[in-house]
């Protein structure tokens, strides 16, 4: 039994929380030129898909920072592991030449319920974060889709500690257990941002060019791709 609890707990705290990659769809008869940089336009979204406790301005103050937040994580992770990368305004324009512009939308941003996060865990009040991705070649002049791609996750079945010991203790070290059950959207934006850096990489590696950092790999979705 002295064992069984730390592994119970070690289990549980081994988070579940996650964001894959979904429906690759590379453009066919399209020439690979290697891209000398990135540019990573903020993504955009109706703000009926954001599922959260905000209206009117403060729902348009939050969209903007959560589009905001994704183009700083994105180009954060693109300058780390794969390729020099470049933040682009909404409608900002990247320069022509061997560059590649990366451009999206939410199509879904849940705040879940982080109360019952925090109590349960295990699903209940997850959050969720869906993307569709699109990356263009600037070779020609102009924007020429070369692939397209989804991503989808969230905290999933990531552990509450509230169901395991019930409300944290200030003096122990559940504070730290608290924490991880209430990591909100966030988290998800930069493991959006993560696997998006991935895929990049993955198709860059595919076609020769070797990245920055060869063990960042992309976390596919289960099922047939697209």
């Amino acid at each position: 039994m002295k064992y069984f609890l730390p592994a119970f707990l070690s289990l549980l705290l081994c988070s579940c929380a996650s964001v894959s990659v979904c429906k690759i769809k590379p453009a066919a008869n399209q020439p690979f030129v290697a891209p000398k940089k990135i540019y990573v336009r903020e993504f955009t979204g109706s703000e009926s898909v954001f599922r959260v406790d905000r209206k009117g301005d403060s729902l348009t103050e939050f969209k903007t920072k959560t589009s905001k937040q994704l183009s700083v994580d994105l180009v954060k992770k693109l300058n780390e592991s794969v390729i020099p990368a470049e933040a682009l305004a909404t409608n900002g324009r990247a320069p022509k030449g061997e560059n590649w512009l990366i451009t999206g939308t939410f199509d879904r941003v849940n705040q879940g319920s982080r109360a019952l996060r925090t109590l349960f865990g295990l699903g209940f009040g997850a959050t969720k974060i869906e993307t569709t991705v699109h990356v263009a070649s600037l070779s020609t002049g102009r924007p020429v889709e070369i692939l397209s791609f989804r991503t989808s996750g969230g905290s999933n079945t990531e552990p509450g500690p509230g169901i395991l010991m019930g409300p944290p203790d200030p003096t122990t070290i559940l504070p730290l257990l608290w924490g991880v059950a209430m990591p909100g959207l966030t988290k998800d934006i930069t493991r959006t941002a993560k696997e998006i850096a991935a895929e990049i990489s993955d198709y860059l590696s595919k076609h020769g060019v070797t990245p920055k950092n060869p063990k960042l790999k992309v976390k596919l979705m289960r099922g047939p791709k697209a």
